[in-house]
């Protein structure tokens, strides 16, 4: 079983951060006394049951902007990622590790600095790894983790969540776009290689396939009663149509090549100018919908039709090494072929493979290898003969609509079902579909397109995510599996009311996921305080600044967490000194409090007249005031009281009634 962080000390100054402690378990209150040199462990009061069985922990940081939120989990970053661990640590971390032998559990304290005395009141046995000579430690730390991040920022080369290491997944933005098209094309898709819309469409349709994948298990469908993940409404349908992002992508491609040769751009040929040109002219033929039934058929042929874009669209990247003219050739083979053929689409697909058998018998090398044409575009063939029969056997259909539906009853065959398709890797490429989700079965022919919110769009996309790398591999070591997921502003999209769910929803999530003895820790940062109403303070690290450095708050100067107020939150674990108005409004409310009290204090000079003119204006300013407090203070300090200003108004409805009349 993989160790649980449940400490961590910075010593030495780490960019903001210096002398900083921060504790990651919720069983156990954990202080380095930095001058004193002294460790201290205690347990806190907080119930060993009170997350889920196989949760062994929630944590999060808040704080202050610029104290170091993310900071501290890059800190974390290079000495626990399994393929970055630190020889030097600069500070403390500690694990709780379950000893397979005697089957008891005991802390493994890892240190570089200097510690003279641990005060342990935990009852929990203590190893100490150190090494206080200035010499580096032996390190074996090394805790398996995914991380994900909110931010789309760009990539920073010394960060350790820029990348993937041995021993750690990312489910970022910013490494999905790029690797989804690695996964999309099977080509290394370097930064910058390929137009950016071919990241985005990559990125897209992969996207689309995690979600997919998620709301067809069944694991996550409530079953006899039982809840699934704590009232996530996920889409019950999955629509089917053809993938057009070849089309997004020859128009513009084609205009490219012809714009730069009308500029005599010597690096284009005029054959890469033929290629793209016959790409682009090659428009779908409707009247080959005549030639099939209604339904399906015609749906199909438009499956048929993209596909064929598709594929030679992507035969367009120069790293392909297939030779333009081969390219032509095929292509024109293909085209004339496609507008002649009689039948439907299934008896075309095996139609081809035949004639390419016969008639196409090239070969072109990359590198010392030769590849067959032949068996390089019947594996297409074959792949999109295999994905029609998927759709007219496995899919359901109305008004020419293919479909899935899940529900709890279904939901394991349709699994399996679909599961069959992915593990052939037809499905993986994404490049024949465009799938789209909906809480509605199709109507008139279309699926019901119901705009998922941008916080239902964001808990899909991070629990498909999460999912999706939860039982594979982790990279470099086949032996670890995952035990800690952090999590950097991952819910800064999301609607209040979604980001009051969210830490149930995560729980309720990995409850389901996590299964056996596999155990997971979660760390996150956030700015926002309603995930915190749902941590108890044990569970919470204050970050605050004085005097220029970034400090913890300790547990004794901290507010309860745990069901607090949200406003009390935003003032409490927020440090808003400020208040929690907005500073435009801020600005405005103490420019009236000056102007009401220059009337209070020079009301004496001036006449009755003027005095009731100024005040009816600083009347009028303070209605639109929405802080019942902040308004009838200033009310007060103009004689005027909220039973008094209710007279008023009613004398004047009154008034304006009798003037109607």
């Amino acid at each position: 079983m993989a160790p649980q962080l449940v400490f961590a000390f910075i010593k030495k100054k780490f960019h903001c951060l210096e002398n900083v402690g921060i504790n990651f378990s919720p069983s156990l209150n954990i202080e380095y006394d930095w001058v004193k040199n002294v460790l201290k462990i205690d347990h806190t009061p907080l119930p060993t049951d009170f997350f889920p069985k196989n949760i062994t922990g929630i944590t999060a940081i808040v704080g202050k902007n610029g104290t170091g939120k993310s900071t501290i989990l890059k800190w974390l970053g290079e000495r626990i990622i399994p393929g970055l661990a630190a020889s030097k640590l600069d500070g403390i971390i500690i694990e709780k590790v379950v000893d397979n032998n005697i089957q008891k559990t005991k802390l493994i304290v890892w240190s570089d600095v200097e510690i003279k005395d641990i005060e342990n009141n935990s009852n929990i046995d203590i190893e100490i790894r150190n090494s206080t000579s200035g010499k580096a430690i032996n390190l074996s730390l090394g805790i398996p983790m995914i991380f994900g991040s909110g931010h789309f920022d760009i990539p920073h080369p010394d960060s350790p969540f820029d990348n993937e290491w041995m021993g750690m997944i990312n489910i970022s933005d910013k490494l999905l776009l790029v690797e989804d098209l690695k996964n999309y094309s099977g080509q290394d898709a370097i930064r910058g290689l390929s137009p950016l819309n071919d990241y985005i469409n990559a990125y897209a349709i992969q996207n689309q396939l995690r979600i997919s994948r998620l709301i067809i298990d069944p694991i996550f469908h409530a079953l006899d009663g039982e809840k699934g993940v704590a009232e996530v409404n996920f889409p019950k349908y999955i629509g089917f149509s053809a993938n057009v992002a070849a089309h997004n992508n020859i128009e513009s491609k084609f205009k490219s090549i012809s714009d730069r040769l009308r500029q005599d751009d010597k690096t284009i040929s005029k054959e890469q100018y033929n290629y793209w040109k016959d790409l682009n002219n090659f428009v779908y033929n409707r009247e080959f919908d005549k030639t099939e039934a209604k339904d399906d058929k015609a749906l199909l042929a438009e499956i048929l039709y993209c596909s064929l874009r598709s594929f030679f669209y992507n035969f367009g990247i120069p790293t392909t090494g297939v030779p333009f003219y081969e390219r032509l050739n095929l292509l024109k083979l293909v085209k004339e072929d496609y507008y002649n053929f009689n039948g439907g689409t299934y008896s075309w697909c095996n139609h081809i493979i035949d004639k390419i058998e016969r008639e196409y018998t090239g070969v072109f090398r990359e590198g010392n290898k030769e590849i067959s044409f032949r068996d390089l575009y019947n594996e297409f063939f074959l792949q999109l003969k295999c994905v029609i029969e998927f759709m007219r056997k496995e899919l359901s259909w109305k008004d020419g609509v293919p479909y899935i539906e899940v529900s709890a009853e279904n939901s394991e065959d349709v699994f399996k079902q679909v599961e069959i398709l992915m593990e052939s890797n037809i499905f993986l490429t994404g490049r024949f579909f465009n799938l789209s989700f909906s809480h509605y079965p199709p109507l008139n022919g279309s699926i019901v397109h119901i705009q998922l919110s941008s916080g239902e769009l964001g808990l899909l996309n991070l629990f498909s995510r999460i999912k999706s790398v939860w039982n594979q591999d982790m990279p470099g070591n086949n032996t670890l599996r995952p035990a800690l997921i952090i999590l950097d502003e991952v819910e800064m999209s999301f609607h209040p009311e979604w980001q009051r769910r969210f830490i149930s929803r995560l729980l309720s999530f990995m409850q389901l996921l996590v299964s056996g003895e596999h155990k997971a820790q979660i760390i996150y940062t956030t700015h926002s305080p309603i995930t915190l109403s749902d941590m108890p303070k044990e569970c919470v690290n204050m970050l605050d600044r004085k005097e220029g450095a970034t400090i913890v708050v300790s547990a004794e100067e901290k507010q309860q967490t745990f069901g607090a107020n949200v406003f009390e939150l935003y003032g409490d674990s927020f440090f808003m000194d400020n208040g929690l108005i907005g500073e435009f409004a801020l600005e405005k409310i103490k420019s009236l409090s000056k102007d009401v009290e220059d009337f209070v204090s020079s009301k004496h000079r001036r006449n009755e007249n003027d005095n009731v003119r100024v005040k009816s204006a600083l009347l009028n300013r303070l209605n639109i005031i929405g802080d019942r407090r902040i308004k009838g203070y200033l009310m007060s300090r103009l004689d005027i009281y909220p039973k008094d200003l209710e007279i008023k108004m009613l004398k004047r409805e009154i008034a304006e009634l009798k003037a109607r009349k």
